[in-house]
Parts: structure tokens; sequence; C-alpha cells
């Protein structure tokens, strides 16, 4: 759908901004977006305030590895 390559030293969370408005602009119909607790806060605010569309974080158990059900398809 939509890929931007950055530098390690820069933040997913940020840049997926990015991502988000190419994603709008080819498929206005998108409704929401979902995302791993990495996306928590800017990229979150962003698509609310700036897309008003929803983004949905999968959280996994503190301190243990849980297979997160649709994270990983489009992230």
């Amino acid at each position: 759908m939509s890929i931007h390559c950055h530098a390690a030293n820069l933040s997913d969370t940020k840049k997926a901004s990015l991502v988000m408005d190419r994603l709008i602009d080819k498929y206005p119909s998108i409704q929401a977006f979902s995302g791993d607790g990495g996306y928590r806060g800017t990229a979150v605010d962003y698509a609310l305030a700036q897309l008003n569309r929803a983004f949905h974080v999968a959280l996994g158990l503190a301190g243990k590895y849980v297979p997160l059900s649709m994270s990983w398809v489009v992230d």
C-alpha cells in the first residue's frame, strides 16, 4: 500500500505520519490504522487530529512474548 524508509535514528511513531498521509491520498476510504505498541503517542495523535481516523494499538503482556493478532499485517 505504502512504505517509507528512514534512518534508524528517527522515530517510527513520528515518521508514521508520512505513510498515513500517502495512504489516505491513495485510498481515501481507509477508516483506521493499526500498529504495535511502538506507535503509541505521536502516530495515534496524528491519525486522530490530522486525518480524523482511529489508530488501534495492539499491546502485549509485560515481560512475555505474545503474538498479537493483526499487528504485523500492515506494520
